[in-house]
């Protein structure tokens, strides 16, 4: 059950960034973080810390958003289709620039 909690937060944290919404999607992200650290579910760990990055760097907290990004390489072995090591940092570039 936790483990469906915290797919559905991470959505929504997606789709609140996606409607431009990055505070209330950190929000909800940081949740799903918080629950897939408690299990141990290194995937969607990971793919919270690149969607946490995002947001941040939305928010303007570009250091919190590059530590996000640190952090997401760390977890990326667990979830080999991010891509090359620079994907998040790259990611996390594109929303700096598109803020």
């Amino acid at each position: 059950a936790l483990q469906i909690l915290a797919l559905v937060l991470l959505n929504i944290g997606r789709n609140q960034a996606i409607r431009g919404d990055p505070a209330h999607a950190k929000n909800s992200l940081e949740r799903a973080l918080d629950i897939s650290r408690e299990l141990g579910d290194r995937s969607t760990e990971g793919v919270a810390l690149l969607n946490l990055g995002v947001a941040s760097a939305k928010l303007g907290a570009h250091d919190k958003a590059l530590e996000f990004s640190r952090d997401d390489f760390a977890a990326a072995p667990a979830y080999p289709a991010q891509g090359t090591p620079l994907a998040a940092e790259e990611t996390i570039r594109i929303a700096v620039t598109r803020r």
